[in-house]
């Protein structure tokens, strides 16, 4: 799941499973300095990097970095790709 606007962060947990992935890219960015509620699913959070730096942002340490080789990474890691 890639989420681009934190408006759309409540759609985008309630279509996530077990095993998913969650990129935060653009505006998004600004929910890697919080605490994300998951309800104890096993999913993985990253953000991207580029933005992060741009908007000054200092991500919890739940949140893994990714760069643009990483982010096309993890969309490849995926059957599918759901952008929000």
């Amino acid at each position: 799941h890639i989420l681009s606007s934190p408006s759309s962060l409540n759609r985008c947990l309630f279509s996530m499973s077990d095993g998913d992935a969650l990129i935060l890219i653009e505006d998004a960015v600004v929910l890697a300095a919080t605490q994300i509620t998951l309800e104890h699913r096993n999913i993985r959070i990253s953000a991207l990097s580029d933005d992060v730096d741009r908007r000054g942002i200092s991500p919890i340490a739940a949140i893994t970095l990714v760069d643009y080789p990483g982010f096309v990474a993890l969309c490849a890691q995926h059957r599918h790709c759901l952008s929000w």
